[in-house]
């Protein structure tokens, strides 16, 4: 490791994309974002953000940091670079947002020996076949800030790093997410065409045929098993999708004879996202290779009960357990009895709120993220 600059109170966050795009990093860059510039107040050092793919008017009027921090390049990726690079010349600490940026973190310390550098690591963006050159890369990194245990214990795996070089910060609950849906179920069960009295099972997600790993074509093949004991149960699959994605769902949903069972809803905004949940009885994604997974506290936020893979990091998302039901996501008569126990379930949920905005509030998050930054 390199050795890092024991004076200097700037700080630099690099990101790919913060305002641009809705996925999961860039909801943490977000809050990231808001963690740090807090931060500098509370610790004076000054902060920047740069952004490849965003714009700068892309952060006017963002409630988590001032918008004169925030310097979006609108994809001209050389005056990112130089940019970036001039810039670390003079901080103390760079954080990288994604493994895309390795090839800068590369740049910034061959010209920048002193400087801290950090890189967020999320999922499978680090620990999925990563380019032998980028590999190399990673020698440029100080420390790893994972979003998960399984994600640390990949990179520690497949790159022979330390226990020391690599720390844990769950993803946190966007403080700014939008309220729950204040009509009632059967409001908001209209809007999206849901019968008043089904069991909905619900899968929120973005659904392509790279990304088959989420699990929704097992809880298909669970639905199978299920639908003669639960004739009102529905499987709602929401996201965006692509073209082979869509057409392999529906040959499932043939194949298993479904057809009245599966709602594909297709892309749901923003708004609407509290409206879903409120439609929605239970939450399902027994996944893979997922990195932490933001979207099962935000189905606890909303107060539905939540299932999920114990293979991958959905386990932190669900505190190894302690707020919702973890099965083995290759089983698909374990899925089925998993659904099967939920839907009796009569816990209202509030107990679990309490201990979700605990485990996984905003003000924890910041803890966390400051600790494994290491400011002092």
């Amino acid at each position: 490791m390199y050795p890092e600059h024991p004076e200097n109170k700037t700080f630099l966050l690099l990101t790919l994309r913060v305002f641009s795009a809705t996925g999961g990093i860039e909801q943490v860059c977000k809050v990231a974002g808001k963690a740090l510039f807090e931060a500098s107040l509370e610790k004076d050092f000054s902060l920047s953000i740069y952004s490849l793919y965003d714009r700068r008017e892309n952060a006017f009027d963002n409630p988590y940091f001032p918008a004169d921090l925030f310097s979006g390049f609108g994809e001209a990726k050389i005056s990112f670079l130089k940019a970036a690079v001039h810039k670390a010349g003079e901080c103390g600490t760079v954080l990288l947002s994604h493994a895309n940026l390795l090839p800068l973190a590369w740049m910034i310390r061959k010209r920048n020996p002193h400087t801290k550098i950090i890189l967020l690591c999320h999922g499978i963006e680090i620990w999925n076949g990563l380019p032998r050159f980028r590999k190399k890369m990673l020698k440029a990194i100080n420390r790893f800030i994972g979003v998960s245990h399984f994600t640390c214990d990949k990179i520690k795996q497949l790159y022979g790093f330390s226990d020391e070089s690599c720390r844990i910060v769950n993803n946190p609950l966007d403080p700014y997410l939008p309220l729950p849906y204040k009509a009632s179920k059967a409001v908001a069960r209209e809007g999206f065409e849901i019968t008043p009295d089904a069991k909905v099972l619900l899968t929120l997600t973005r659904i392509s045929s790279e990304e088959r790993y989420k699990g929704y074509d097992r809880v298909i093949e669970a639905m199978a098993i299920l639908k003669d004991d639960y004739p009102e149960l529905l499987y709602i699959i929401a996201g965006k999708y692509d073209d082979k994605e869509y057409n392999y769902i529906q040959e499932m949903i043939r194949k298993n004879a479904l057809v009245d069972k599966i709602k594909l809803l297709g892309f749901i905004a923003d708004e609407d996202i509290p409206a879903i949940f409120a439609a929605s009885d239970l939450y399902i994604m027994p996944s893979t290779q997922e990195g932490f997974g933001i979207v099962f506290i935000e189905a606890m936020y909303y107060g539905i009960p939540v299932i999920a893979g114990n293979a991958d990091g959905s386990v932190d998302a669900l505190a190894d357990g302690k707020l919702g039901v973890l099965v083995d996501p290759t089983n698909i008569t374990a899925i089925s009895e998993a659904i099967r126990a939920s839907l009796q379930n009569t816990s209202d949920g509030k107990t679990l709120q309490l201990l979700l905005n605990r485990i996984f509030g905003y003000d924890r998050y910041k803890i966390n993220l400051l600790d494994a930054i290491h400011f002092n």
